[in-house]
């Protein structure tokens, strides 16, 4: 008797260590899928933003130097590169204004800016002075003006002075690179990247790129076999440096259509996250 009433306490154990053990490594399997989830997005993440970071900084030495040649040249002058006498264009709304150096960029700048459009990730490349005076924007963003108000506030924004938050930062920032998160007033959230832009040693402005977050959650989800729709994570501080913080929407227009600073905020090394609200 006593040795059945063993036998079945001993089964009985063995039973319930059995399931312990298959919750324990129930348990570990998940933690261990969604650390793997966490680290292919953080390294996809780091990755594509290191692309934007190349993008930006690249963008702004084709800049300088284009304005450095224009200068050695003799086709500009200095003083006529850092011209801030704006002069308005008549009829436009918001207002238009040529200075002493945008027929020379309408000419040269799009060889350089137009190229990174071809990144579907891309949805602006553009120079921007340090007061956020853009000379010559990307051709989608500099479509013929109809009077349409709306239409022509969305298709034509080059000539352009933006003094928003997001604009001010990337103007007056000399850091490696800043990175400011914001989103469209039409849903697209993106990632604002710029770098600055010298001419001869002197700070001229910033070099924009803006990529599209949404495209870039949707690769981020197709990595780890996620929904995408719990917004970016943290881009480590190792490679291209920085880290990317999902924040809320914060009021305010930006230099895109419709876009809204976004908040939160920190800093990497070799740049600079800076998050508006």
């Amino acid at each position: 008797m006593v040795a059945k009433i063993r036998s079945r306490v001993m089964g009985s154990l063995r039973v319930r260590i059995t399931l312990m053990l298959i919750v324990l490594l129930a348990l570990l399997l998940a933690a261990y899928t969604a650390f793997n989830a966490i680290t292919q997005r953080r390294n996809l993440e780091e990755a594509l933003l290191a692309k934007g970071v190349s993008m930006a900084q690249s963008g702004a030495a084709a800049v300088g130097h284009i304005l450095e040649d224009a200068i050695a040249s003799g086709r500009l002058s200095e003083a006529q590169v850092f011209d801030t006498q704006y002069q308005p264009i008549e009829g436009t709304d918001p207002p238009k204004y040529h200075t002493a150096y945008d027929s020379f960029t309408d000419a040269n700048f799009p060889a350089v800016q137009e190229v990174f459009l071809q990144d579907a990730d891309v949805l602006f490349a553009a120079a921007m002075t340090r007061d956020g005076y853009v000379p010559t924007h990307n051709r989608k963003f500099a479509q013929e003006l109809t009077g349409d108000y709306e239409k022509d506030l969305k298709g034509n924004r080059t000539k352009r002075i933006f003094d928003d938050a997001v604009a001010k930062a990337a103007g007056a920032s000399t850091e490696p690179y800043l990175l400011q998160p914001y989103t469209l007033d039409t849903g697209v959230r993106a990632w604002n990247l710029s770098a600055p832009i010298m001419v001869n040693g002197k700070h001229w402005g910033a070099f924009r790129v803006g990529l599209s977050l949404q495209r870039i959650e949707a690769r981020l989800a197709a990595a780890v076999g996620g929904d995408g729709g719990g917004g970016a994570g943290a881009a480590g501080g190792g490679g291209a440096g920085g880290v990317l913080c999902a924040a809320p929407t914060a009021s305010g227009a930006a230099d895109e259509p419709g876009c809204r600073a976004a908040g939160g905020g920190g800093r990497g090394a070799g740049g600079h996250l800076h998050g508006q609200r």
